[in-house]
């Protein structure tokens, strides 16, 4: 006779790391996509502007027409998003570091919030020219 039991739904549940880190987590997650959102939008002001992709990969997906460029544009931030959840799991439940892992979704969506405050100087150059 075996005196072992079955874990319960809460024995084997993520850890409840408190509501500063759920907060956290809020913020970093906004960043990312804030971030992405605004590149997307800044940069496509500036191909309507005449500006051009310095990004070559995303130069050559912008290159497949109006449409397909558009949804190329979105797919290929969306494609980030999958290895992004991945490095942060690892970090987070490998490592045992949740706080760090949330460094990286925000350390991504600054620097594409960077490159869109990049985008906004150079269409507001276009447009005072």
């Amino acid at each position: 006779m075996s005196t072992r039991t079955t874990p319960t739904v809460e024995a084997v549940r993520t850890p409840d790391h408190g509501a500063e880190y759920r907060l956290l987590r809020v913020v970093a997650w906004s960043v990312f996509a804030i971030g992405a959102l605004a590149d997307l939008v800044t940069t496509g002001v500036g191909l309507q502007l005449g500006l051009v992709e310095s990004n070559p990969i995303a130069r050559a997906v912008l290159g497949m027409g109006a449409m397909a460029g558009a949804i190329g544009a979105v797919a290929l931030k969306a494609a980030v998003v999958p290895l992004i959840l991945a490095a942060a799991w690892l970090v987070r439940e490998r490592y045992g570091m949740p706080r760090a892992a949330l460094v990286i979704p925000a350390w991504i969506g600054v620097n594409w919030a960077l490159a869109a405050a990049y985008n906004a100087h150079l269409i507001g150059a276009v447009l005072a020219a």
